[in-house]
């Protein structure tokens, strides 16, 4: 199972997700939430992520190209400002203990994408108490 679905067992710790092929689920989405993060289901490495906000006259052809026209899942969030700023952070477990720091991966101040090998920072910090709670779900 694709790592990116896991997610949806554990709504209460991340942002609002969609994974979907359905273009018309996706507009309700963005229309729900204002502003998304848009990426494939099955993409790695920063390829083809869009954030979209509402009346984005890209919005069909970004929905159109992710889902190939219906045909290929795609997922989509609400997007957090935070990301742009902090990061989203990566936690490793050993025996399920999480070490007490996070790898933070910061977008360029002109990207959107946290990926390190679409160019983000990288910053090692102490786990939050929030990170701290996430790893133990």
């Amino acid at each position: 199972m694709n790592e990116k679905v896991y997610t949806a067992w554990f709504p209460e710790c991340c942002a609002p997700t969609l994974i979907t092929r359905d273009m018309a689920d996706m507009a309700a989405f963005l229309r729900e939430h204002g502003k998304i993060v848009c990426k494939p289901l099955h993409g790695m490495g920063g390829r083809s992520i869009f954030v979209l906000e509402q009346h984005d006259k890209n919005m069909g052809v970004v929905f159109e190209t992710l889902t190939d026209y219906g045909r290929r899942f795609a997922i989509v969030q609400r997007y957090l400002p935070e990301i742009a700023t902090e990061g989203d952070a990566r936690v490793l477990l050993i025996d399920g203990e999480p070490l007490p720091y996070a790898l933070a991966r910061i977008p360029q101040p002109h990207d959107n994408r946290g990926n390190l090998a679409a160019g983000a920072r990288a910053q090692v910090r102490p786990l939050s108490e929030r990170e701290r709670w996430l790893a133990g779900r």
